[in-house]
């Protein structure tokens, strides 16, 4: 029982580690996503002067043709932004002013970025109280790296020098916002009076017209120094850390669970030794050396067979909904490979263990027995 356990707790352990690893995401086109539908993101170092959106205000940025049907294909969503800190796990350091996106009310009434039937980004419009600003950010970006729940604060200082506190009101699980903190535009004027133009931009394009609207863009704004990139590429650049920890950990777990089925067979190698009468016995019996081995070798394999079974079974059952629900998936061949090797090293252990137990049984042990 204790082998199995161990075992099975082995086995477990790697397989839900497995299913923690992210993809890249799939679903960025929908509203209910991550990315709210919105398929490219763009952020300029230096902001923009004019709306995307309109034709005028390309105008004035200078996008050659400023109207086009391509344009007209488009959705924009331009955001202000103040300059702060990267909060997302890209930081090393711990972050203590953060960057700020204003979400414009037109946002709001379209909502998105969550699947519940409420709109959380109705919480943003909510007026300053008490000097406490509301603001959203990423779920695992508030829990993991600014420590903060529903309702805490943490200070800054608006651009008028008074001191402020951001209360977070709410969080998006696996958002684009990983790296900012959203607050509502209304509330980010009032702080940042002086901060003009638009930093970043989020652009609703069909898969079709993605690439013509990525590249009509990096050509026409190249003095702002722009960047556009996917919501599936920033997604995936986000869970590729999480995924490094996790590989990391599932290596550790592998060897770990190696060197456990070798300490099994440590323990079938002093299992034999204090079965030598029994073995001789057999052997005085008509039961050929092979015959022993088999025996033996089967009553332990099985040992690790069934921790194995166990612990995978239940970890299958166990990140089922995550799986079925959360659009998760699993490396079934990286994960299988992990798991045959410990069984090859385990069995491997098991006849090496039972090899140098046969060599010493004697006649002294079948007179003793």
């Amino acid at each position: 029982m204790l082998s199995v356990g161990l075992i099975a707790f082995a086995a477990f352990t790697l397989v839900t580690v497995a299913a923690m690893k992210e993809g890249p995401p799939t679903d960025t086109d929908q509203k209910t996503s991550g990315a709210g539908g919105f398929r490219l993101i763009l952020q300029a170092d230096i902001p923009l002067g004019g709306d995307l959106g309109s034709e005028k205000g390309r105008e004035i940025l200078g996008v050659q043709p400023a109207k086009s049907e391509l344009w007209d294909r488009v959705k924009f969503m331009s955001m202000r932004s103040w300059a702060g800190q990267d909060i997302s796990c890209l930081n090393l350091t711990r972050p203590s002013t953060p960057t700020v996106l204003a979400v414009p009310h037109a946002m709001v009434e379209r909502g998105g970025f969550t699947s519940g039937k409420e709109n959380l980004l109705a919480r943003l419009e909510q007026p300053i109280s008490n000097n406490e600003v509301p603001v959203m950010t990423d779920t695992e970006t508030a829990t993991y790296i600014l420590k903060l729940g529903v309702g805490d604060t943490m200070p800054i200082t608006d651009q008028r020098g008074t001191p402020r506190k951001l209360k977070l009101v709410g969080t998006l699980d696996h958002s684009i916002f990983q790296s900012e903190m959203l607050m509502g535009e209304g509330n980010f004027r009032e702080l940042f009076p002086a901060q003009s133009g638009f930093g970043t931009v989020l652009l609703e394009v069909s898969a079709a017209d993605e690439e013509a609207v990525r590249k009509a863009l990096l050509g026409n704004l190249g003095d702002y120094s722009v960047t556009v990139d996917r919501t599936a590429d920033r997604l995936a650049s986000y869970a590729q850390v999480k995924n490094t920890y996790l590989s990391t950990f599932q290596t550790l777990g592998s060897l770990g669970l190696m060197l456990g089925t070798i300490g099994l067979a440590v323990v079938l190698l002093r299992n034999l030794v204090e079965r030598r009468a029994e073995l001789a016995l057999l052997s005085a019996l008509g039961w050929s050396s092979a015959g022993r081995v088999a025996v033996v070798l089967w009553e332990n394999s099985l040992l690790l067979l069934v921790g194995l079974g166990v612990g995978t079974g239940c970890a299958l059952v166990a990140i089922s909904p995550s799986l079925v629900g959360g659009g998760r998936g699993v490396n079934l061949g990286a994960l299988a490979a992990t798991l045959g090797g410990v069984l090859v090293v385990g069995l491997g252990g098991l006849a090496a263990a039972v090899w140098l137990g046969q060599r010493r049984v004697s006649a002294a042990d079948l007179r003793a027995e």
